[in-house]
């Protein structure tokens, strides 16, 4: 599905783009220590963009007392799990999973 999308560019990037990327993660790198809020994960098994060794480091080391990882729902899909053919499917667990927070409101409107 990604391939397909009209704003998919591949790997073609120019310099202001990839500037803006690196700085944005290292402003989130740089706030890592801070989320204490529900935080949920959510990665595909063979991402061929993130690994997911370090996905699940960030998801342990992550303050929050209210976490999940999702992994095993999206073998065979691709980096971005909300381009995908069944694109509801990531939103339906993150809906489910934020329903079972205890004192969380919104999740049914997503």
């Amino acid at each position: 599905a990604t391939e397909r999308d009209p704003l998919y560019f591949g790997w073609k990037a120019n310099l202001s783009l990839v500037r803006a990327l690196l700085q944005g993660t290292v402003e989130a790198q740089n706030k890592l220590d801070t989320p204490h809020y529900p935080f949920l994960v959510m990665v595909n098994p063979q991402d061929q963009l993130v690994d997911v060794d370090a996905a699940r480091k960030l998801f342990e080391e992550a303050p929050a007392t209210v976490k999940g990882f999702e992994m095993e729902s999206f073998v065979g899909l691709g980096h971005e799990l909300h381009n995908e053919q069944d694109w509801q499917k990531p939103l339906k667990i993150a809906s489910t999973w934020f329903d079972s927070v205890p004192g969380a409101q919104g999740a049914q409107d997503l």
